[in-house]
């Protein structure tokens, strides 16, 4: 595998960037075919680097043939922030076609992508996976902050950055930010809906949203794979997530959510 350190600019931005990438190396590829590709998203407080420095993610990707992308996110929760940076367009939108110019072997195909994410992260995976299910295949969260107006109240040492990147809690309520919403809508139109794994520590003081939110995929009858084990919201959980979920996303192609 090669671990490959991007630094880019983002118009969308408006300033240099980076993420990581994780690819096989061309000796290690059989033939000219393409990749499967995802994308991994960090937490709040952590970069772009952490998932390499945490985890044996490069180990991970090798046994499963991935190309996986780690972009920064800095704390901006893949939100186009009310005061501050569109991250939300530049993950959305900026960053896959940059990734597609840098490295060919990722596919255009709706099954050989995916994203997860970390708890400001399973947001992020969440919502890029829903909001455009013509893309993913599937996404995962881990310890997810999977609704936002519970965090303005678990959270309050948090509640500036939240001002400033949602602006009031009144804001998220229908937005791409409340997830119930887009759950909601993709349901009434009939879209087809990316498969979703969550997974949550039973001593994570995040758990109450996890919980609400696999209540709400239960009232729309959307399918999904649970996850809990007894852990923290640490990186000794969050590891033994993304292993399990790089296991699963081989399956979900094929087999039926839980």
């Amino acid at each position: 595998m090669a671990l490959i350190h991007c630094e880019f600019y983002s118009d969308i931005l408006k300033e240099e960037v980076g993420a990581y990438v994780v690819i096989p190396e061309h000796r290690d590829i059989k033939g000219k075919r393409k990749l499967k590709t995802l994308y991994l998203l960090h937490g709040l407080g952590d970069d772009h680097t952490k998932w390499v420095r945490r985890t044996p993610i490069e180990r991970y990707a090798k046994e499963g043939d991935w190309i996986v992308i780690m972009p920064e996110g800095e704390k901006g929760y893949y939100t186009n922030n009310v005061q501050g940076k569109r991250y939300w367009d530049y993950i959305g939108e900026e960053l896959p076609g940059l990734m597609k110019s840098y490295f060919p072997l990722i596919s255009d195909k709706r099954e050989d992508n995916y994203v997860a994410g970390l708890s400001m992260g399973g947001f992020g995976s969440m919502k890029l996976a829903l909001n455009f299910p013509e893309r993913f295949c599937a996404g995962a969260s881990f310890s997810g902050a999977l609704d936002i107006r519970m965090e303005y109240n678990d959270y309050p040492q948090y509640t500036e950055l939240y001002k400033k990147v949602f602006g009031p809690v009144e804001k998220i309520l229908d937005s791409e930010n409340d997830l119930s919403t887009v759950l909601r809508k993709l349901k009434e139109k009939k879209r087809q809906i990316p498969r979703l794994y969550i997974s949550c520590g039973l001593q994570d003081d995040i758990y109450p949203q996890s919980q609400e939110f696999i209540k709400q995929l239960r009232s729309l009858e959307i399918p999904y794979t649970y996850e809990e084990w007894n852990g923290g919201h640490d990186w000794i959980f969050w590891d033994e997530s993304i292993r399990r979920a790089l296991s699963w996303f081989l399956t979900c192609g094929t087999k039926e959510n839980e």
